[in-house]
C-alpha cells in the first residue's frame, strides 16, 4: 500500500473530491484530526445519500467494533438493506467483512483520509465498481482517537460485465482491489 504520489484530483471523482475538500476545511488543512462535532451534514446536501457514518466503538482491549450509525439512501438502495444501528460483524462474516473491517481499522490507526477503489463480484456474477473515501473524526473526549469515520461511497453497477455466478452468500463476494491511496 503506497502513499499517494499522484494529484488527488486525478484519483477522486467530483463528489468524493468535495467530501475531501470539506474535511480539509474543518481539519486545518489536514494537520488536525477534526472532532465529530465539526461535521455538519447541511454543508454537504448533495452527498448525504451517498454517505455512511460509522462509529468506532471500543469494547475492551481488542480493536474497535464498526457500528453503522447512519447509512445514506443511495447506500441502502445499493446494499438492499438499511444497516443503520447495526455492527459490521453482525451483518455478515467471511472475506468481505474482514476486508471492510480492515479498511476501517486502518483509517482509525493512521488518523487520515484513505481511498479505496475496487470491483465487487456479486452472487449473480455482475460487477460493481466501488470508490470509497474514508474521512476520520476524533472523539470529543480524546482528540487523538478516531471515534467516527464518514465514508463517501460511489457505486456503479455494470450489468454488461458478467462473470461466473458465485454462491448466494454475501460473505463470498469477491473483491478485486484496483487502487489504494493514503492522503
Amino acid at each position: 500500500m503506497a502513499v499517494c504520489d499522484v494529484a488527488i484530483e486525478r484519483v477522486l471523482n467530483h463528489q468524493l473530491m468535495q467530501l475531501y475538500n470539506y474535511w480539509l476545511s474543518i481539519s486545518d488543512g489536514g494537520s488536525l484530526l477534526p472532532p465529530k462535532s465539526s461535521f455538519d451534514p447541511v454543508d454537504l446536501p448533495k452527498l448525504l445519500s451517498s454517505l455512511i457514518m460509522v462509529e468506532m466503538r471500543q469494547e475492551g482491549d481488542g480493536e474497535p467494533r464498526v457500528f453503522y450509525r447512519l447509512v445514506g439512501s443511495n447506500m441502502v438502495r445499493n446494499w438492499g438493506a438499511d444497516n443503520s444501528g447495526k455492527y459490521l460483524d453482525e451483518l455478515t462474516d467471511g472475506k468481505f467483512t474482514g476486508y471492510l473491517n480492515s479498511q476501517y481499522q486502518q483509517v482509525a490507526q493512521l488518523k487520515r483520509p484513505l481511498y479505496w477503489h475496487y470491483l465487487l463480484r456479486w452472487e449473480d456474477g455482475h460487477l460493481s465498481n466501488n470508490s470509497r473515501l474514508y474521512i476520520p473524526f476524533s472523539s470529543e473526549a480524546d482528540p487523538n482517537r478516531v471515534s467516527t469515520i464518514i465514508v463517501g461511497q460511489i457505486i456503479r453497477h455494470d450489468t454488461k460485465i458478467l462473470m461466473e455466478p458465485m454462491s448466494p452468500h454475501v460473505k463470498d463476494l469477491e473483491v478485486i482491489e484496483l487502487d489504494f491511496q493514503e492522503f
